[in-house]
């Protein structure tokens, strides 16, 4: 269950990427189908874009919490 939980989280995440290539495919459809501007045809992809990064953050948290022993990273900071 431990590394399957990771493949998971790692689709997710390339999922959660792929809205930043689906604005800018579909964002002159929007605008041209529904008659709206470009503030209102990117606002669903900037909300979108936000709720990742704070799942992301909070996605770190969590695996810095079940693993707190794996913390390499740090290390590396605290030499610099």
């Amino acid at each position: 269950m431990g590394r399957w939980i990771f493949v998971m989280l790692t689709m997710i995440i390339g999922m959660r990427l792929g809205a930043v290539y689906v604005c800018s495919v579909f964002q002159k459809t929007l605008e041209y189908f529904f008659k709206i501007t470009v503030m209102q045809s990117n606002l669903p992809f900037m909300i979108f874009i936000a709720t990742s990064a704070l799942f992301t953050h909070s996605l770190q948290e969590s695996i810095e919490s079940i693993y707190p022993e794996n913390d390499s990273w740090r290390r590396c900071q605290a030499q610099y």
